[in-house]
């Protein structure tokens, strides 16, 4: 009689089923999600308005071809991936697949709206909120401002007048030219006292700037008419704000 010797065998361990998604699923998804935060949303314009607005026209033509060209990427690709093999697609597959399509979509007809169709929209076009807004918390954190008061205050009326453009003769204080201004306007506000108004800008990305005042100077409400500007405090006597054009 033979001995049988037992042999004991691991059970078989559960069989996990497949995802169906995989990294460029996630990308073609998530890339366009990302464009539309940065740029329809206003998180780029943000960004630039805080960090580097001298270099907003340049990072412009800088992203938004960059943008345009993923655009066109994702569609090709997923349009691809959508017809390659299509019958051996899982259902759950096809759906994102069919998603990764659809935000590409999504992202060019919201570029659509930002860019000509926001002001009729009353969108306002976020990109001038956003930038402003920026642009405002720059100010409020590199800027002396008690220093150009003190140096407003030292003014003549004979220096400026209320026809807002006065050239001065008098050097304009580190304060106000570490912001590096294009255009430096120095003008009476409605009490009487001088204001400065500087002003940066170019033919693409528009034109923006700041306002300092006295602490009794109003702000004015802002215009999003198509020749406005959007207006944002920054302090009592001191705004931002960005031309509507």
């Amino acid at each position: 009689m033979t001995n049988q010797q037992n042999i004991d065998t691991e059970p078989a361990g559960e069989i996990k089923p497949r995802r169906n998604w995989n990294g460029w699923d996630v990308f073609f998804f998530v890339a366009p999600c990302v464009c539309i935060i940065l740029v329809p949303l206003g998180g780029f314009d943000y960004l630039c308005g805080r960090f580097f607005p001298l270099f907003y026209s340049f990072l412009i033509c800088l992203v938004y071809p960059a943008i345009f060209i993923l655009f066109l990427f994702l569609m090709a690709m997923n349009i691809i991936r959508l017809f390659y093999n299509y019958r051996k697609h899982a259902p759950r597959k096809k759906v994102l697949i069919i998603t990764g399509l659809i935000a590409p979509i999504v992202l060019g007809a919201s570029f659509v709206i930002h860019n000509n169709y926001s002001i009729e929209l009353k969108l306002h076009g976020p990109n001038y909120k956003s930038f402003t807004s920026g642009f405002g918390d720059q100010i409020k954190s590199r800027t002396d401002i008690p220093a150009i008061r003190d140096w407003l205050k030292t003014l003549e009326p004979e220096d400026y007048s209320s026809d807002n453009i006065i050239t001065l003769q008098k050097n304009y204080p580190k304060s106000l030219m570490i912001l590096k201004p294009s255009v430096i306007c120095v003008s009476a506000d409605e009490n009487g006292n001088a204001k400065a108004n500087l002003s940066w800008g170019s033919s693409y990305a528009g034109t923006w700037g700041v306002v300092f005042g006295m602490e009794d100077m109003k702000i004015p409400p802002s215009d999003f008419s198509r020749h406005g500007e959007c207006r944002l405090p920054v302090e009592a006597g001191v705004y931002v704000w960005h031309d509507m054009r």
